[in-house]
């Protein structure tokens, strides 16, 4: 298998791979290659303007409780695929470690009030692939992910980051059933939609999985529905994703129940 190494030509890292457009598109439908983690890591480099961001910058808008970047597994996990997919065999950087960052993207420092940041943008080929599947418009892989509700969390002993995204809530299949086994009304706070506004509400609720979608290291967790998932308003699923760690219903519940506590008058 072929071995490849990253160029630096004015002030860009990139490496000769050459995957045109109708490759990626191919890669991007196997959904093998580019499995749930790795096209909501995807979709949030293509939403950053010019598709490009400094490590930097991830880290502050989505993780910044982190000392580390919380897409390091994804990528490599991704770029283990693409290679083996392109009969490459590894690809290295001017220190001779592997790097799979430069298959999806091509490197850049960028330098702000002092500081020099490393940062990565997204392969206009890739770019190309992306709009033309409509991919996070309700294209070729179905509708968009919601990306107010994402979280990475690191576990309990504080050494694996996991990563919660909407995308298994929003599968249509999963919802039914989450909503089928668990009802309408909001598991936090008890609130009705169809009691509150009548028939516009009626079966309506929005779905929060308590399972994490993967481990950062690419491996995927099956979920549950039934068992993994919870429904709750839209009030209350945004406060359980509101800070980086996910709450957990009655943590949620204990919040609400001292916050009640705290606003009582004093007679």
């Amino acid at each position: 298998m072929e071995k490849k190494y990253v160029k630096v030509d004015k002030g860009v890292w990139d490496v000769d791979l050459n995957i045109q457009k109708d490759q990626w598109k191919a890669l991007l439908r196997d959904r093998h290659i580019f499995g749930d983690n790795a096209l909501e890591m995807i979709r949030i480099w293509f939403s950053e303007p010019n598709h490009r961001a400094t490590n930097k910058a991830m880290m502050d808008r989505y993780c910044p409780t982190h000392s580390r970047t919380p897409y390091n597994g994804v990528i490599k996990a991704l770029g283990v695929k693409i290679l083996k997919e392109l009969n490459v065999d590894a690809i290295f950087d001017r220190a001779g470690k592997k790097c799979y960052y430069i298959i999806p993207f091509k490197g850049y420092r960028e330098i702000k009030k002092g500081a020099e940041y490393f940062g990565w943008e997204m392969r206009p080929e890739l770019v190309d692939a992306i709009e033309e599947l409509r991919l996070f418009d309700g294209g070729a892989l179905g509708p968009p992910v919601d990306n107010d509700l994402i979280s990475v969390v690191a576990d309990k002993e504080g050494k694996r980051l996991i990563y919660y995204s909407t995308r298994y809530e929003r599968s249509a299949k999963n919802r039914e059933a989450a909503i089928l086994a668990r009802g309408t009304i909001c598991e936090a706070c008890g609130f009705d939609f169809e009691k509150a506004y009548g028939k516009i509400g009626s079966g309506f609720i929005e779905v929060h999985h308590i399972k994490p979608l993967c481990s950062l290291d690419g491996e995927e967790i099956p979920i549950n529905p039934k068992e993994d998932m919870v429904c709750v308003c839209a009030n209350c699923h945004r406060m359980l994703h509101r800070h980086g760690d996910i709450l957990t219903i009655e943590q949620l519940k204990k919040k609400m129940r001292s916050a009640i506590a705290g606003h009582k008058p004093r007679g």
